[in-house]
């Protein structure tokens, strides 16, 4: 095991990006691969948003899109080398195949049971989230809940938690195509119109600040999340800056890898 070992990231949203940030800052190299449609409402401070603009730079770090199904090692390894993340999109079944992976940090929001990642495949997988538990779910298990964000399990243990849910997030009324009105940061008044579904407007339950929205023109099933309003009175960090939860979770990954390579690697001095 070397210290370029082949790292897949799954998601590019919030934990993705912080984590994909945390590891090429350390020195490793983690290729993100995403859904190839992603509805972020964080699209402003993320790298899934390379799926719709190639090139995106996040704090001090460039991510750079390299397309969807074919998995070109030659295109992955100059990204790396011009000090870019690089992002493919794809199935993750199919592109994990491809890849072949030592490590696999499984990002993503709690999925359907068909498209669950098949861990005991893979030498190393790290997941996040308070439902999951080591042996069960993964590898190792690195906390999000209030309480335990960023603590690493190494061991079964009572994942039992409690999410951060101090926004309050609008969904879809209906099934269409999502206009916005309003941008990522903008205060809004109780009933102001953010945004459209074929033409039935989304009113802001509450004052506050958008944090976070869809990409206009993005088309969402019913119940899918449009909107993410921070309730006014409450501390508006930067919207842009990476999340200090998962900053936290973040640096709980970089843990879990380092510790998998120090037991992988030749004893040395």
């Amino acid at each position: 095991m070397q210290w370029n070992a082949k790292i897949v990231v799954l998601g590019a949203g919030d934990r993705g990006t912080a984590t994909g940030l945390r590891l090429f800052r350390a020195g490793l190299k983690p290729l993100l691969l995403e859904s190839a449609n992603p509805a972020d409402l964080h699209y402003f401070r993320n790298f899934s948003d390379l799926v719709y603009c190639e090139k995106k730079q996040i704090e001090d770090i460039n991510g750079l899109y390299l397309g969807d199904t074919n998995v070109d090692k030659n295109a992955i390894r100059y990204a790396f080398n011009d000090r870019n993340i690089p992002l493919l999109t794809g199935l993750s079944a199919n592109m994990l195949e491809q890849i072949k992976p030592e490590i696999v940090i499984d990002c993503r929001k709690p999925i359907t049971e068909n498209d669950a990642l098949a861990w005991r495949d893979f030498p190393y997988v790290i997941k996040i989230g308070i439902r999951y538990n080591v042996g069960i779910d993964g590898h190792v298990i690195v906390g999000e809940g209030l309480h335990d964000q960023g603590r690493v399990y190494y061991k079964r243990h009572d994942m039992a938690g409690e999410e951060d849910t101090l926004q309050e997030e609008i969904r879809a009324p209906i099934e269409g195509v999502f206009v916005a009105k309003v941008s990522p940061g903008e205060h809004v008044k109780i009933r102001q119109d953010m945004g459209a579904i074929n033409e039935i407007s989304i009113l802001a339950p509450q004052d506050g600040y958008i944090a976070g929205i869809l990409h206009s023109g993005h088309y969402v099933p019913r119940h899918q999340p449009l909107v993410e309003i921070q309730p006014a009175g409450r501390f508006r960090p930067d919207i842009r800056e990476i999340p200090l939860n998962n900053v936290a979770v973040s640096g709980g990954v970089l843990e879990a890898v380092l510790s998998y390579i120090k037991r992988s690697a030749p004893a040395t001095w």
